[in-house]
């Protein structure tokens, strides 16, 4: 048998499984279960044995179940780096970039200290610290498993020394940094509790819940990190926000911030609201 031909059977399995874009992940399915490049994929004549072709069967039926393509290969890339994805930690999405983007842009050539709140895969303090050079980030997070996914990418990438990681539930109590902080970014989760059982099947159904469940109204976590912001009038706060929440985190934020404003992501969609800190007047 050749790739040719488990090609067809991987479409035959997923044809009716509802996969977008079937000819690409098919394609990465069999890169990641016979362990080649896309070049090598390209030469149809390539031949597999018995162990290859039943690890690609496997691999096709798992993606037919909805198990997620990035945990399946086990990676996901996100900025043009690789990051290494597993079910304890959510999969770095496009939308993200846009947070990760404009902190970039912000801060390209200045020195600046990061709390990154909820750092899951480490996708965006990674990021952050490989695009920053002078940055130095606080990656926090309350799952141990999480953690060990982060600390993993934050050495593929080279960046662990420029990364400190800290095992901390916001939902407590605020996270006590010597430092001085310049920008708080968080892509927490948002959800409301009562739609997590709406979502697509491969997200409930292999995505942390905890990295998901905002809470009733999607909001608790932009409350609780906006009401413990208590550092100086100089930080830079940065959220991702879900779907029509933009302008409830927005007045959310200006209960303490000053110059908050949202961004759009590629699709057209609220994605991002950042501010500038102003301490509250007791007068």
């Amino acid at each position: 048998m050749n790739i040719n031909n488990i090609k067809k059977i991987g479409f035959e399995i997923l044809k009716n499984a509802d996969i977008y874009n079937i000819q690409f992940e098919i394609s990465c399915l069999i890169c990641e279960a016979l362990n080649i490049s896309k070049i090598e994929f390209i030469k149809k004549n390539l031949n597999l044995n018995s162990l290859q072709i039943k690890k690609c069967v496997n691999y096709f039926r798992r993606r037919a179940d909805n198990e997620p393509l990035q945990y399946i290969i086990g990676k996901c890339e996100f900025m043009s780096l690789m990051f290494k994805n597993n079910n304890h930690v959510l999969i770095p999405r496009q939308d993200t970039e846009t947070l990760v983007q404009l902190i970039i842009k912000n801060f390209e050539n200045k020195s600046c200290i990061i709390l990154d709140i909820g750092t899951g895969s480490g996708c965006i303090a990674a990021s952050l610290a490989y695009y920053l050079k002078n940055s130095f980030i606080y990656a926090l997070d309350v799952s141990d498993k999480a953690l060990n996914v982060a600390k993993e990418n934050f050495k593929n990438l080279g960046v662990e020394n420029k990364i400190k990681i800290i095992k901390h539930d916001i939902l407590k109590c605020f996270p006590k940094i010597e430092e001085k902080i310049n920008i708080v970014v968080s892509n927490p989760p948002y959800i409301e509790s009562e739609n997590i059982k709406k979502l697509k099947n491969e997200i409930k159904n292999y995505e942390p819940t905890i990295a998901l469940d905002g809470g009733s109204d999607g909001l608790v976590f932009y409350k609780k990190i906006i009401s413990g912001i208590d550092v100086d009038n100089e930080v830079f706060v940065a959220f991702e926000v879900g779907f029509n929440q933009a302008q409830n985190v927005k007045k959310i934020m200006e209960k303490k911030l000053i110059n908050v404003f949202i961004k759009k992501d590629l699709s057209g969609f609220e994605r991002v609201v950042m501010g500038t800190y102003k301490p509250i007047c007791n007068c």
